[in-house]
């Protein structure tokens, strides 16, 4: 399947209107789930000290740790602060999300390392808030953001930052 051949799949999948909740459809269906997790991976594959990142919706935890095991990364996972992880964690408010909720997001201290290269994966940007709280966990743990992977991107790309690299614009589906 060719890269424009995915992405037409993903947005006659993929619904606007049901939003991140339509990405259930795409992890469900094998095929299409291991060819979007290997076009996400491409850019990022050969990067030294490369640790993925994901979170804090269930579906974006999946990509991302799909992901990380394509390029055999590292993984991490940002939670909502009710989740169960054990230690000290970092924490940062994340402003309001594709539900309209902001929430506080943490990450496990330990987890990343001033050393390592992150690789930020969320399934569906509506917003920066998410990932604007992301990156300012992982940089509170010293490490560096290198990229951001995105199944469907509402933004049309990034500003200035790291390199986004995104399957779906938003303004694509239905």
């Amino acid at each position: 399947m060719s890269e424009q051949a995915l992405r037409d799949e993903l947005a006659a999948r993929l619904d606007a209107a049901r939003g991140p909740e339509a990405v259930w459809g795409v992890l469900r269906d094998g095929k299409l789930f291991a060819r979007a997790v290997d076009e996400l991976a491409a850019p990022f594959r050969g990067m030294r000290d490369l640790v993925v990142v994901a979170g804090p919706r269930d579906t974006a935890l999946l990509l991302g740790a799909a992901i990380a095991m394509r390029l055999q990364a590292g993984f991490a996972a940002v939670r909502g602060a009710g989740a169960r992880l054990g230690g000290p964690k970092l924490r940062r408010v994340a402003g309001p999300d594709v539900t309209g909720l902001s929430e506080v997001l943490v990450l496990q201290v330990g987890t990343v390392s001033a050393s390592d290269r992150i690789l930020l994966v969320d399934d569906w940007r509506a917003a920066d808030h998410g990932l604007e709280a992301s990156a300012g966990l992982v940089e509170g743990a010293g490490a560096e953001v290198a990229g951001v992977a995105l199944l469907v991107d509402g933004l049309d790309g990034g500003d200035g930052g790291p390199p986004v690299h995104a399957l779906v614009r938003a303004r694509e589906l239905a």
